[in-house]
């Protein structure tokens, strides 16, 4: 019996590993994103039972994590990305630049800045996520 691991088996572990992270990530932000909306239209609904702050971090952590063990050609494998895709990704942008304005318009004109940086962050995180799933695919059809 070997007891040295075959490369190509630590890096399906590694993989495997890295997978799992991205996916805590993008779980621990989605959670942190629904509980803090549930909280802002309902004060004390979510945070008198649980501390909102957790997924925060959780998410802080793993999305250090996954961009450390990221490959820099990762996110040139997008050949599939299409203008289409762009197009698709303002909708959520604006709304989340909508949401940020009503809920900041009593600062007077620094919310539209505010707004304006979160629509965009929004829209840059969205593409960014979206590459990287699209990549993902592309590599395990590749693998495959």
């Amino acid at each position: 019996m070997d007891k040295i691991m075959a490369q190509s088996d630590r890096k399906d572990i590694l993989n495997l590993i890295t997978g799992s992270i991205k996916e805590i990530f993008k779980v621990s932000f989605l959670g942190f994103l629904i509980f803090y909306a549930m909280d802002l239209m309902a004060p004390g609904f979510v945070s008198n039972f649980i501390n909102i702050n957790i997924f925060i971090y959780i998410s802080l952590i793993s999305g250090a994590v996954t961009l450390f063990f990221e490959k820099e050609n990762h996110l040139e494998s997008t050949s599939g990305f299409k203008k289409i895709n762009y197009a698709i990704f303002l909708l959520p942008a604006i709304v989340s630049g909508l949401i940020v304005y009503w809920l900041t318009k009593d600062i007077g004109k620094m919310s539209y800045i505010v707004s304006i940086a979160s629509g965009l962050f929004t829209y840059l995180i969205i593409i960014v996520l979206s590459k990287n799933d699209l990549s993902d695919e592309n590599n395990n059809l590749n693998n495959n």
